[in-house]
C-alpha cells in the first residue's frame, strides 16, 4: 500500500514562515509512519535546503498555505516560501499537496505525543509540520487512527 500515487516513501511536511517547521517521515509501513527528523530553520537555512528535499523522488510534499488579510499585511515570507516549493515541485514534476491552518488544529498535542510526532525545544514550528503530516497521514489512512485514540 502506498500514501500517495507517486509511491513516495517519504512526507516532507513544512510550515513555512520566518522560522519555519520541517518534519521528514518515513512512510515504509503504512500503518507505522516513523519520524526522521525535525527541526525549525530561518528562511536562508530553507532556501538552503529545499531544492534537496523536493529533489528526492521518493519525497512528496505537503505544505501549509497562507493568506494574506487584514491582520497579516506585512507578512510576506509565507507566501515567498510556499511560491518556492511549488516551483520547485513544477521543476521536478512533483505534486504539492497544501493545507490549511485550520487542518492542523485535529492534530493537538496528545495525539502527537501518542504516535511520537513531537519536537522537543524551540517555538512549535517544527510541531505544526508535524500536524500538517498527521492530518496527510490520516486522510490517506484512517487505520492509522486507532493510534492516536488517547
Amino acid at each position: 500500500m502506498s500514501f500517495c500515487k507517486c509511491k513516495c516513501r517519504y512526507l516532507l511536511s513544512v510550515d513555512p514562515g520566518l522560522m519555519t517547521g520541517v518534519c521528514l517521515i518515513d512512510l515504509s509501513d503504512p500503518d507505522n509512519p516513523v519520524p526522521v527528523w525535525s527541526a525549525e530553520i530561518t528562511i536562508e537555512e530553507f532556501y538552503d535546503k529545499i531544492e534537496a528535499w523536493v529533489a528526492d523522488e521518493n519525497t512528496h510534499i505537503v505544505i501549509e498555505g497562507f493568506r494574506i488579510t487584514d491582520g497579516t499585511p506585512d507578512s510576506p515570507w509565507s507566501l515567498n516560501l510556499i511560491g518556492i516549493v511549488e516551483y520547485w515541485c513544477y521543476h521536478k514534476k512533483k505534486n504539492l499537496d497544501m493545507q490549511w491552518p485550520y487542518q492542523k488544529d485535529f492534530a493537538d498535542n496528545d495525539k502527537l505525543r501518542a504516535v511520537d510526532f513531537w519536537h522537543v525545544g524551540e517555538a512549535g514550528h517544527a510541531n505544526d509540520a508535524f500536524r500538517h503530516a498527521m492530518v496527510w497521514i490520516v486522510d490517506r489512512n484512517r487505520r492509522w487512527t486507532k493510534k492516536l485514540l488517547v
